[in-house]
């Protein structure tokens, strides 16, 4: 069996979304599947995403896998200007929620507004080609059916983690005192509200990392000095070698985010990475990694708001050590059992088999 997967980037983007597919490309091919992954970001038209539709039918391996991944909205929009042959079974990766991201995004209002439209074109074409669709949580699947996709059609495979290079420390850190980092955006609705009440209370029984900032953030890390007193710790955007460090040094591990249409069906990579790390997880009650971390108590969820935050590192710091640590343990567990590459691989192997044998195309 081939397995084509569609990214809508460029090959040379190094970034979350074409990580997802490369790793699941190689767990695939780990699982005993043949699977490659096709830019279409690549060479002309590259930008804007709707004239990938025109340049699809070029891409070499078209036609000849036994499934197309459609990674994306735009990837899956392309793919329906293809042949009904050509195309053949079809799965659209949802792996995130465009439109609701979409509308999230901050600028003019026309423009935003024009933005949404396109994704919901796209998102709709992708969803009437596809023979199947995955999407990253539960939330989302059950999103995605009352939009009139049949149940048997959508199945859940989740952002996974290198648990090898995500690699938790020995012995895990247990200061009186906890050390708390958050690495990301800063973003509204990934909760930089929250981010700088912590930021004020800097230093009243707890420290904090904050990990991420670009030039784009000048004014946002202004912010953070100013209500710190420069007390926080502020670190600039850095590669995946050296962030797991500095994510590994700490105690707990934070994800702040506000509830919203996009953080209610997302599953973060970092929340992958931060279990991998065998670090407790504190986060608001948003979307299924809160109900993940309440299930199998690796962490502490708590209700929107930096009090509410501010609340849980109190609780926290309260913990003797070896629950500290037993947290730590069962976040680890988690991602082995959930998050990994292989496990991962390996569930969407069989899904994609099954699939093939059904015979079904699009």
């Amino acid at each position: 069996m081939r397995v084509l997967i569609l990214s809508h980037n460029r090959s040379d983007s190094d970034d979350a979304y074409n990580y997802r597919l490369r790793s699941l490309a190689a767990a695939l091919e780990r699982a005993g599947i043949g699977a490659s992954v096709a830019y279409l970001g690549d060479g002309a038209l590259g930008k804007p995403t709707f004239l990938h539709a025109l340049k699809i039918r070029r891409v070499h391996g078209i036609g000849t896998a036994d499934v197309l991944h459609a990674g994306s909205a735009a990837a899956a929009f392309a793919a329906a200007f293809l042949p009904r042959e050509r195309r053949g079974r079809l799965v659209f990766d949802m792996h995130g929620d465009t439109v609701a991201e979409a509308e999230l995004r901050e600028g003019a209002g026309v423009l935003r507004r024009l933005r949404v439209f396109q994704e919901r074109i796209k998102e709709r074409a992708g969803l009437r080609a596809s023979s199947r669709v995955i999407v990253v949580s539960e939330p989302l699947a059950e999103k995605v059916r009352a939009r009139g996709v049949p149940s048997d059609r959508v199945s859940v495979v989740r952002n996974g983690v290198d648990l090898d290079l995500f690699a938790p420390i020995d012995p895990p850190p247990s200061r009186e005192e906890p050390l708390v980092a958050y690495a990301g955006r800063f973003d509204a609705w990934q909760g930089v509200d929250n981010l700088l009440y912590l930021v004020s209370r800097s230093g009243r029984g707890f420290r904090l990392r904050v990990i991420g900032f670009g030039d784009e953030d000048r004014s946002i890390e202004e912010r953070f000095v100013s209500l710190s007193g420069g007390q926080v710790e502020r670190i600039r955007k850095t590669d995946q070698k050296g962030l797991i460090p500095l994510l590994a040094e700490a105690d707990l591990l934070l994800i702040p985010r506000e509830r919203n249409g996009a953080t209610e069906v997302a599953m973060p990579t970092k929340f992958a990475e931060y279990l991998a790390l065998g670090r407790p997880v504190l986060l608001t009650r948003v979307g299924e990694p809160a109900a993940l971390v309440e299930k199998h108590r690796c962490g502490i969820v708590v209700e929107s708001g930096g009090e509410a935050l501010a609340g849980g590192i109190r609780r926290f710091a309260a913990l003797p050590p070896e629950e500290r640590r037993a947290m730590g343990a069962r976040a680890r567990a988690l991602a082995e059992r959930e998050f990994s590459w292989d496990a991962i691989g390996a569930r969407y192997a069989a899904f994609l088999r099954e699939l093939v044998a059904e015979g079904g195309r699009s």
